[in-house]
């Protein structure tokens, strides 16, 4: 289908873009994600926290260090277009 055929396109992008090595994936969206936020401490210039959203509405909060979900919401019945870690 055209969806899937725009998936692989992405895809195929997203590992030329980027060439470091891969450390891991946090999985768990059943549909594309369509916006994450990044939230770093300060003091360490680590991630802490992560919020995506996906194309289902689904939001998830991610403990980074742990590489775990922390929260799930169905935020939307349409995609999510946004997210912000303060």
């Amino acid at each position: 289908s055209a969806r899937e055929y725009q998936r692989a396109v992405v895809a195929a992008k997203l590992e030329r873009m980027m060439a470091k090595p891969f450390v891991c994936a946090l999985d768990g969206h059943r549909d594309a994600v369509t916006c994450l936020s990044v939230a770093r401490d300060v003091s360490a210039t680590t991630m802490v926290q992560a919020v995506s959203g996906s194309a289902d509405g689904e939001v998830r909060v991610w403990d980074v260090a742990r590489r775990a979900c922390r929260r799930t919401i169905e935020a939307a019945h349409s995609s999510a277009r946004g997210a912000c870690v303060l």
